[in-house]
Formats: C-alpha cells, structure tokens, sequence
C-alpha cells in the first residue's frame, strides 16, 4: 500500500468485518509510515488501542489481557496486539531491505 500511494493521496480501507479489522490494517500502513520515528505505544494509543501498548510493554501470555466481556474477545486481542507488536519489529528494523515473507521464514 505505502509504495503505491502518492505523497499527497490517502487511503480508503473498507473491511468486510467492520471495526477492529479496518483500524488493525490502518495501524499496519502508520507503523509503516511512522515507526521509525514513534513507538507502537504512541501509534496504538491514536487508534484508542491501549491493551497494545500493554502487550508491547509486559510478557502478555503470562499476564492475559482483562476483558469485561468475554475470553474469545481477549484472546483475539492477544492475538492481534502479538501480530502488532511483530509487524512493529520487522516493520522498524528490517524494512526496506526484507520481505515480511523472507523474515517470517527465517524465525
């Protein structure tokens, strides 16, 4: 997405799930643009993804994310804080010079 867009265009991103989906792919593109300069904790806190911060900061397997609801719903958000907090690290520290495909075939 990042090398196709122009300087000054902007991106739509309409997710058939709605929500969590479309913010997940949005925070992809601004770690992209803005991780070498901002934390993933200053990133997730623009989307209101707080329990991000959290998982980036504690070893969240052992401390589980509290959730009112539901455990599926804390466990998808383990789930996708895990995948943030990775695609932050290849994002910060690989990029250009690796694929996301080539790193995740070398861990």
């Amino acid at each position: 997405m990042s090398e196709v867009k122009g300087e000054n265009a902007w991106l739509h991103i309409n997710s058939i799930e709605g929500g969590r989906a479309a913010v997940l792919l949005v925070m992809m593109e601004d770690i992209l643009q803005n991780g070498a300069e901002q934390s993933l904790e200053t990133i997730a806190d623009k989307y209101d993804m707080k329990f991000i911060s959290a998982a980036h900061n504690t070893d969240f397997l052992k401390q589980p994310i509290k959730d009112e609801k539901t455990d599926s719903i804390t466990e998808k958000k383990a789930e996708r804080a895990a995948f943030l907090v990775e695609f932050y690290n290849f994002a910060t520290t690989h990029l250009p010079h690796q694929s996301w495909s080539q790193w995740k075939a070398q861990k």
